[in-house]
């Protein structure tokens, strides 16, 4: 990582202090380590003190991004949404809501909308942080909002798919499965909006596309259809969800199912196009726009052939669970993980070119802005800024 000077040798300083802080490590290097060529520090900001904290917990709120207004959004597991001055750290406002906020807020208009722990999302000013209107969903929510036109939509932690007006939160339509018999995994999909299509996945199984107007089923694919074993065990002796968030790649819809494997889906009508069957217990899928990519504990990171499922190359780069991966530019994917922490990869190759490691992981996503800079919070509840090299 880069350390370039900023305003004089009083900043630099303080980036030194602020790093021996964090502990923080740069790849397989410590802090006092040569030159690395991708990442460099801005600033860090403790959200929460550690005595706060739960032991160890899993921060998964990423970060919004107002460019305009030189601000950033970031909840946090003491339940208040922050407003922090993009350029510097310095806190704006903080918004209390009533239960920790694991959702990735998205700015709607002159609000900034988030779900929260106690099954509602909320609608702040995002000037003064005042509340707009708070809307019950029945779970949690712990994917990021969508917006669908003058529409709202969160998936809760109950299987349900919830559309409210931006304007005040009024329900608009709820499109519910009910949760599966038998072995389930914890997580559960979130939300993807592609030509003017909501692609999600369930429990059960089954992957939907809805019409984001009304909630419509335009059509939905049970990837479990014809599951079993070859030891005779049926559905309801394995974890068959579709919990990782859909991709789409031109025509064609990506999902992962936890004991099925990796399937492509036609975008328009939900046929199977292939199945990778090895590709199991995926954990996260991100592409390129080109190429498609998965994580799992087994396989370790993968990069995969769109067109046929076929698996390019296959990296161990000690990562974890990964959890979150972002395309960015020259060829390059920023990969998180809930266990280590942050990796610049390439795309090419899976040739790791850099890397943040700050202690406790990173489970949130990152958030890139076009002027190359980064934004990530990590499991011990501070949000780093960080410059991406060009």
């Amino acid at each position: 990582m880069n350390l370039r000077p900023r305003r004089g040798a009083a900043i630099a300083a303080l980036a030194l202090s602020l790093f021996s802080c964090a502990r923080i490590q740069f790849g397989d290097r410590t802090l006092r380590a040569p030159r690395t060529t991708e990442l460099s520090l801005r600033w860090q900001r403790r959200l929460v003190e550690p005595a706060a904290l739960d032991w160890a917990p899993v921060v998964r709120g990423g970060v919004a991004f107002d460019h305009a207004n030189d601000r950033v959004f970031v909840g946090s597991v003491d339940r208040g949404l922050r407003a922090i001055r993009s350029e510097d750290g310095a806190l704006l406002w903080r918004f209390e809501a009533l239960g920790r906020i694991d959702s990735t807020p998205i700015i709607a208009d002159d609000a900034t909308v988030f779900g929260a722990g106690d099954g509602a999302v909320y609608s702040v000013d995002s000037a003064t942080g005042r509340l707009r209107w708070r809307s019950v969903v029945g779970a949690e929510v712990v994917h990021a909002p969508v917006r669908a036109g003058r529409l709202i939509v969160v998936v809760t932690g109950a299987d349900a798919v919830v559309a409210m007006n931006a304007s005040d939160g009024r329900r608009a339509w709820t499109y519910r499965r009910s949760p599966p018999g038998g072995i389930s995994s914890t997580g559960h999909a979130g939300l993807l909006v592609d030509d003017n299509r909501l692609f999600t996945g369930f429990a059960d199984g089954t992957v939907v596309c809805l019409d984001p107007t009304d909630g419509s089923l335009i059509w939905e694919q049970d990837t479990a259809a014809e599951f079993e074993s070859a030891d005779g065990q049926n559905e309801g002796h394995q974890a068959i969800d579709v919990d990782t968030t859909p991709v789409v790649v031109g025509d064609t819809v990506y999902v992962a199912s936890q004991a099925v494997g990796l399937l492509a889906l036609d975008k328009v009508g939900g046929a199977r196009r292939w199945t990778n069957a090895r590709l199991t217990g995926v954990s996260a899928l991100g592409t390129d726009g080109r190429a498609l990519f998965a994580a799992s504990l087994e396989a370790g990171l993968v990069r995969i052939d769109p067109f046929d499922g076929r698996v390019v190359w296959a990296r161990s780069i000690d990562a974890g669970a990964v959890v979150n991966m972002l395309s960015v530019s020259r060829g390059r994917m920023l990969v998180s993980s809930v266990d280590r922490g942050l990796w610049v990869v390439r795309a090419e190759d899976g040739v790791v070119l850099d890397g943040l490691r700050p202690g406790r992981g990173i489970a949130a996503p990152a958030l890139l802005t076009p002027d190359s800079r980064i934004f990530v919070h990590s499991n011990a509840d501070i949000l780093y800024s960080l410059d991406l090299e060009r």
